[in-house]
């Protein structure tokens, strides 16, 4: 029993010495393992960071076109209307200065027609007065004399009862 009970030993011993080999081993594998899960969720949370930085940029850049066409817009919207504004602003001048013109041309056409008139009354009250005189003084009619000149050449009649002399 004796060679018995030592192989047993040795195998229990060499079970033992195996499983604590083994479990050394295992151990280290572990460690190792580890370690190179903890580098590579490290590897990963830095490609994590890298990824969201690359996203934020992209994000950041995208907002930043949209802003800037968000401006373009606004610009282009503000010369428009600035230049809708001084368009209607011209064309508001352009009617006033229109008007103005109308109402000079009939004031000076109203004018005209007053002067006309005025000066046709005036040419008729001259004629009457003229004929007045004719009637009141006599004949006056324009004659030419030997030597071609032109003059008042007939006999004007006083008026006796009013002591007006005639002219000359």
């Amino acid at each position: 029993m004796d060679s018995i009970a030592v192989l047993m030993a040795v195998a229990i011993g060499s079970v033992v010495l195996a499983s604590i080999v083994l479990s050394f081993i295992y151990a280290r594998q572990s460690r190792t393992a580890a370690m190179r899960i903890a580098a590579l969720e490290a590897e990963a949370n830095e490609h994590q960071k890298q990824l969201h930085r690359l996203e934020a940029t992209h994000l950041k850049a995208k907002n930043d076109l949209e802003l800037e066409h968000h401006n373009l817009a606004k610009r282009a919207r503000e010369e428009h209307y600035k230049e809708g504004l001084q368009h209607g602003v011209a064309s508001s001048q352009k009617d006033h200065l229109i008007e103005i013109t109308n109402l000079r041309a009939a004031h000076r056409d109203e004018l005209a027609q007053r002067e006309a008139e005025a000066e046709k009354r005036g040419r008729a009250v001259a004629k009457l007065e003229h004929e007045a005189q004719v009637k009141a003084f006599g004949d006056t009619t324009l004659r030419k004399d030997r030597k071609g000149r032109r003059g008042n050449l007939g006999q004007p009649q006083k008026l006796y009862w009013i002591s007006i002399p005639a002219p000359r």
